[in-house]
């Protein structure tokens, strides 16, 4: 088994992540009357978001994804 199990992992968090955040700009956008404070907050959350998946992004460009993390070859047999 190869460490590339932990990016799918990865990729099915981010999926999630982005499904749910449309979800609430969805209803900022519908629900919140317009303000600069309603703004103000997206544009953060917006932000926020994506600085932590771009530094994610960078950090995981460095990881060799086909390294072995298991192999039932190496446990020793009864």
């Amino acid at each position: 088994m190869t460490l590339s199990i932990f990016l799918i992992a990865y990729y099915v968090f981010i999926f999630l992540f982005v499904v749910f955040a449309l979800f609430a700009i969805y209803h900022l956008a519908r629900f919140v009357p317009p303000s600069s404070v309603a703004f103000f907050t997206t544009y953060i959350f917006l932000a926020g978001a994506a600085i932590i998946i771009f530094a994610a992004w960078q950090e995981i460009q460095q990881i060799d994804w086909t390294q072995i993390f298991f192999s039932l070859d190496t446990i020793p047999s009864l």
